[in-house]
């Protein structure tokens, strides 16, 4: 079972993780309820706007750093406080002040890029000093899988493994869009990766 956490015990500078199904949404806990991410501009707690590019950003420089209720970005899907790096590899946090500081010193800053610089790679950035994204990794692992397989089947040429692993390629498939005929393959790679993870999440109870 999933340990939990009341919301009123998560910690300023704690990573935020809001599942969405086949992806998940990240940011940056910074007291009295408040979290600060990277988000669509056209968002907001009151309107009823697709939760994919809202949340995910989708493949646009439209995103914006702004800071919300928790529960306002929530709306209803799991949410976790998810520390994931903390002292593995050598990975340190910054102090929670320095995290805190450098979330609100990004604010109203514009720019997304669904392999660069989404909401993630925002979030690892204000703890850890450094851009990374678990989701678009697994993606990328699960292009490879995905090109391995495709060159045992021998029924696409060397250019359209090439076209696979591209950037365009990869930005499609982090959005959810993937080759029927290595769906298993990557579903599979994807679980493994997921479940490495995960040993570092709590669900925040936000009743």
């Amino acid at each position: 079972m999933t340990p939990s956490i009341q919301l009123k015990d998560l910690e300023i500078g704690d990573l935020i993780e809001i599942i969405r199904g086949c992806y998940s949404h990240w940011a940056v806990y910074v007291g009295e309820g408040h979290i600060i991410h990277k988000a669509t501009r056209g968002w907001s707690s009151s309107s009823q706007i697709d939760t994919f590019s809202s949340s995910f950003g989708i493949l646009n420089d439209k995103a914006i750093v702004k800071k919300d209720k928790i529960k306002d970005v929530a709306q209803g899907s799991t949410v976790m406080v998810n520390n994931m790096y903390d002292f593995i590899g050598g990975i340190m946090p910054l102090p929670k002040e320095q995290i805190a500081e450098k979330a609100n010193s990004c604010l109203g800053e514009v720019g997304y890029n669904v392999l660069t610089n989404n909401c993630e790679h925002f979030a690892m950035l204000c703890r850890y000093g450094k851009t990374m994204s678990n989701q678009v990794q697994k993606c990328k692992d699960s292009a490879w899988v995905a090109a391995s397989e495709i060159q045992t089947m021998n029924e696409f040429s060397p250019a359209d493994v090439e076209c696979l692993l591209s950037s365009k390629f990869l930005s499609i498939l982090v959005c959810g869009t993937m080759l029927l005929k290595v769906a298993d393959a990557v579903r599979q790679t994807m679980r493994k990766a997921s479940s490495k993870c995960n040993v570092r999440r709590k669900k925040v109870i936000l009743n």
